[in-house]
């Protein structure tokens, strides 16, 4: 073999090196990248989970106070019917005294 022919064989083992070498480091760079992914997803899939339980407690929260309005909404129309039943009640007490105290007019029959 002459020089030349042992340039070429010495220059290949040196290429296929450096690609193994770089095949190698970018295994190395693809295990890395996933474990980082990985690492991601776990985070956001922690954040995620965290954020859905705010927002169901403070639903929850927000339902409570719907509840307590529909309450005092429902005992505000009690009061109001008692109110008027009262005024109702009045009403008919005026009458019967306006009745008793006022004379009927002459002329009314």
């Amino acid at each position: 073999m002459t020089r030349d022919t042992w340039a070429i064989i010495g220059t290949m083992v040196t290429i296929g090196s450096i690609i193994v070498a770089l095949g190698a480091v970018a295994i190395n760079q693809n295990g890395q990248l996933n474990t980082r992914i990985s690492d991601l997803r776990d985070e956001m899939n922690t954040r995620f989970n965290d954020l859905r339980g705010e927002m169901n407690a403070r639903f929850n929260n927000i339902e409570g106070n719907v509840d307590n309005i529909r309450t005092d909404v429902r005992q505000m129309g009690e009061h109001l019917r008692n109110v008027e039943i009262g005024f109702g009640k009045i009403d008919q007490r005026l009458l019967t005294l306006e009745r008793a105290v006022i004379p009927a007019a002459e002329g009314d029959d």
